[in-house]
């Protein structure tokens, strides 16, 4: 079956990938926070959200590289592989509330770009990263216009993930990659396999929870 092979694909990205870079990001980030070096109130605010928190991140960046691998081929993916997973990681990071928050794709973008210099993040992997997250609240072709690759696999996994609400994706809202209609069944499996007891069992919780005390 295409949904059973694409979700154990799923798997070995969460495993290999997304979950080892998202507990290296808790720590260098929670690290920036505690030190004063980046100042930036009410970042992490929904971090144990199961709505906006970490959890969605988490399938955001593994339905992210999801769409990568399908739909992006060759084999200069690796720059673009890593905006997509920083972009998946901070896309939600600033929000201050779960309903109407029309400023947090402005405000995710800002927090990782003060991220960015102090952990060093070159502007090949931070600029990408950081225009991805600004465009993903937009709408239809508002953000279809001119977005690149990562921006279009963000805003795809991100509402690919609307599953965990019961939605189904909008086509008109979709960016046309080739790959997020192959990804909907396994999204939809991935809800209850990410859940917050597998994120605290990689130790995204409390890598970076001092950090908002």
């Amino acid at each position: 079956m295409i949904g059973e092979g694409t979700l154990l694909r799923l798997e070995a990205l969460l495993e290999g990938r997304v979950l080892p870079r998202f507990l290296q990001l808790c720590q260098e980030v929670g690290q920036e926070l505690r030190s004063g070096r980046v100042d930036f109130p009410g970042a992490f605010r929904l971090i144990r959200s199961p709505i906006h928190g970490m959890t969605h991140w988490v399938r955001v960046g593994c339905l992210g590289l999801g769409i990568a691998e399908a739909a992006w081929g060759g084999d200069d993916r690796k720059d673009d592989e890593e905006s997509l997973l920083l972009a998946a990681f901070f896309h939600d990071a600033a929000r201050v509330n779960e309903h109407l928050d029309s400023g947090h794709g402005r405000r995710g973008a800002a927090l990782l770009e003060a991220c960015a210099e102090p952990l060093a993040w070159p502007s090949r992997i931070a600029g990408p990263a950081a225009d991805a997250i600004r465009r993903h609240q937009g709408q239809g072709g508002e953000i279809r216009h001119g977005a690149g690759r990562v921006a279009a696999a963000l805003a795809n996994a991100d509402r690919l993930d609307r599953v965990r609400f019961g939605d189904v994706p909008v086509d008109r809202l979709m960016h046309l990659d080739g790959a997020w209609q192959d990804l909907l069944e396994p999204a939809c499996r991935l809800v209850d396999r990410v859940d917050e007891a597998r994120v605290r069992r990689a130790g995204l919780l409390a890598a970076l929870a001092p950090a908002r005390e």
